[in-house]
């Protein structure tokens, strides 16, 4: 649950490939993912942009890294994805006297300077991508979502016997638990406007692609081990933007890009 934990997958989505071909003419990254037109990156930061992380076996993974892939992609910064399998990840951060490396993955480079902090990444891949509001209400909006995401991740029950690691999860993720009671707020704000399926304003922003990537993958999965995986099937409003998120032309065209 750690920045340094294994990658979180979910399965394919075979729809993805094809609603990317009829949304072509609705978006140029659409396009771009299907042989159109390619973005292009046309601010600041558009060198070479390389992300550290865990490999995934799935198609459609979710974990740390995605969110910020996807954002990249958006944004027509083209990256290198750089795979580090958990053995090879423990080895150099015993090795290293680099405190980046001590600390975690994913890490991204962007002209050879290395962030740590999925989050922050996320926010300046959606900055980029104009996924991240300019407005400061706004970006308070979205900050609180990213931080309740965390929030939920570092504050999960750990420790070496399995059983009461359970048992606590087990009330973590129940009624009167923390992480019941902020999904609850979560799920709060995707209810606020019932016209729109995103959690804050009327467009999908990093706020939706870090909860659905980021959490909601690794529940859906069993991955997060003494959660139910119909957990966020309880609040109507996340499941309704977690399909819509699947479906938006701009994370169509990524996982189409593949």
């Amino acid at each position: 649950l750690a920045e340094d934990n294994h990658p979180i997958m979910q399965p394919s989505h075979g729809f993805l490939a094809l609603a990317a071909a009829l949304l072509c003419v609705l978006s140029a990254p659409v396009c771009a993912a299907t042989g159109a037109e390619e973005p292009t990156c046309k601010s600041d930061g558009c060198g070479a942009h390389v992300l550290t992380y865990f490999p995934s076996v799935r198609v459609i993974p979710g974990g740390r890294g995605e969110a910020v892939r996807i954002a990249l992609h958006a944004a027509g910064i083209k990256h290198e994805d750089k795979h580090m399998i958990y053995s090879e990840y423990t080895e150099l951060k015993a090795k290293t006297d680099d405190w980046v490396w001590k600390n975690g993955l994913p890490i991204l480079s962007v002209d050879g300077k290395e962030f740590t902090q999925s989050v922050a990444a996320l926010r300046y891949a959606g900055k980029k991508a104009g996924l991240y509001p300019a407005d400061a209400l706004a970006a308070l909006a979205v900050d609180e979502i990213l931080d309740i995401t965390q929030d939920i991740l570092t504050k999960t029950p750990m420790g070496e016997d399995q059983a009461k690691k359970m048992a606590a999860r087990a009330a973590y993720a129940s009624p009167g638990g923390k992480m019941h009671s902020l999904v609850s707020l979560l799920a709060q704000r995707a209810a606020q406007d019932p016209s729109v399926p995103w959690i804050v304003g009327n467009e999908m922003t990093v706020a939706d692609l870090a909860l659905k990537f980021m959490l909601m993958v690794m529940v859906r999965d069993g991955d997060f081990d003494g959660v139910p995986t119909t957990f966020f099937d309880e609040f109507p409003a996340l499941a309704r933007m977690e399909k819509d998120v699947m479906e938006h032309p701009l994370v169509a065209a990524w996982f189409a890009s593949k």
